[in-house]
């Protein structure tokens, strides 16, 4: 996309806070045509397990998921990156850094 034009909505933001209304729709598109093509290009993509789930990662396959720090987060939260259809997942924690969250107590 046009960066340029993207960088220049971006510093009228900062500047005044706000853009006109077909501004803001001109911004919108561009910012997500930016953000398509950087995730189009990426060869690896890091996010939390909630982020994972995010709508601009849908259409996405993540063959390989790592989880870093798996004992801080409970199961569902950790299935979310797994549903875009991993072939391959890793789940890392070490219990001398960070203990496992414990939910219940029975």
């Amino acid at each position: 996309p046009e960066y340029s034009k993207l960088m220049k909505y971006f510093q009228l933001l900062e500047d005044y806070g706000d853009l006109s209304a077909q501004d803001e729709e001109e911004f919108d598109h561009l910012r997500k045509q930016a953000e398509k093509e950087v995730l189009e290009s990426a060869d690896v993509l890091c996010a939390t397990c909630i982020t994972a789930d995010d709508p601009r990662l849908r259409d996405y396959k993540f063959q390989h998921v790592l989880i870093d720090e798996a004992t801080q987060a409970i199961e569902p939260e950790c299935m979310l990156p797994m549903l875009h259809g991993a072939k391959h997942v890793i789940l890392v924690g070490d219990h001398r850094q960070l203990g496992p969250v414990i939910t219940c107590r029975e």
